[in-house]
């Protein structure tokens, strides 16, 4: 992952590296809620959700996040389309680039 960027985002809209949060005083802390994840609050924790293992396992991507072949992911989307939870999936691990 030390290969991922961020690109087009303006400074700061990028949020601080990890190992900074810590230097200035903030405490990680591991949080399974999805509403948390890298919020903090007023008493200097950083919440952080944890990637769920099945995020970096092919054949999870393969069966649930791969459109069948005659999707053309077009608008109004196939009921079999999964480019919206496709999304959601590729978007999670965004944030710790």
């Amino acid at each position: 992952m030390r290969c991922l960027r961020i690109h087009g985002l303006p400074a700061s809209d990028i949020p601080p590296q990890l190992h900074l949060q810590v230097a200035t005083g903030r405490e990680i802390v591991v949080a399974d809620r999805m509403d948390l994840h890298l919020r903090w609050d007023n008493h200097g924790r950083l919440f952080l959700k944890p990637v769920p293992g099945f995020l970096l396992d092919p054949d999870f991507w393969r069966t649930r996040l791969t459109c069948p072949v005659i999707c053309e992911c077009q608008d109004p989307p196939q009921p079999s389309c999964r480019a919206d939870p496709r999304g959601v999936a590729l978007g999670f691990p965004y944030t710790y680039a």
